[in-house]
């Protein structure tokens, strides 16, 4: 069968006289066909391959230092834009620019993530973010007696009696509507009136059982 290293030119012949000339010629032809193959020194682990005139076998400048097998009858094209090199793990799956995967135990170092969708963290300080609706959190309201108040809302009335100003530092409300002061015609809560306020209310009054009313030295509290 003819190939591109080597055929036989049928010399010599059976019986025939032998001429050195022809058996100079038939070895060169074999020595064409070894000049088609490379060296052998300074090509260790290197991949052979046919050159790009498809007229010989060069080594191709692919190392390895080791055995290299590929699982899956799959054709494999790698392309590179440049200089490339890689590490590789020891084992496992690499992940993808445009593939879904699942990343375990991994540390990324400032990120920028776009319209990310990061679940439920089991743990983690969320600092300087924006925009969290008051739905999305664990403790998004705070319940005065009977009446919930979402957080940035507004206190209009605890438990059907309208709020007007109150301060943060006492927890004293003054609650008006339509023009008229009221309190409660009897206390239900503990009540104190702290030192350096003066205070009023419309009687009677009566301080409900177990309920306690303080008026702290300095303080004043006036029944009308």
């Amino acid at each position: 069968m003819s190939n591109d290293y080597y055929n036989p030119s049928g010399w010599p012949a059976t019986s025939s006289s032998g001429a050195s000339a022809n058996a100079r010629s038939e070895l060169a032809e074999i020595a064409a066909g070894f000049d088609l193959l490379p060296d052998l020194t300074g090509n260790a682990n290197k991949i052979i391959g046919v050159n790009s005139s498809a007229d010989g076998l060069e080594a191709k400048s692919v190392t390895f230092a080791a055995a290299f097998s590929t699982v899956g009858n799959y054709a494999v094209t790698l392309t590179f834009t440049g200089v490339t090199g890689v590490t590789f793990p020891t084992s496992g799956t690499l992940s993808t620019l445009a593939g879904v995967e699942t990343l375990t135990n991994k540390t990324l170092t400032a990120p920028v993530m776009t319209a990310p969708v990061l679940g439920t963290p089991a743990s983690g300080t969320l600092t300087n973010c924006t925009g969290l609706p008051n739905g999305g959190l664990v403790n998004s309201s705070m319940t005065f007696g009977a009446t919930a108040v979402s957080l940035g809302g507004t206190l209009a009335a605890i438990n059907g009696m309208p709020v007007g100003n109150s301060s943060a530092s006492t927890g004293v409300f003054t609650t008006t509507t339509q023009r008229a002061s009221m309190n409660a015609a009897t206390l239900s809560v503990d009540t104190t009136i702290p030192a350096s306020y003066n205070a009023s209310m419309v009687g009677p009054v009566t301080v409900g059982s177990g309920v306690t009313l303080t008026v702290e030295s300095g303080a004043t509290l006036v029944f009308l």
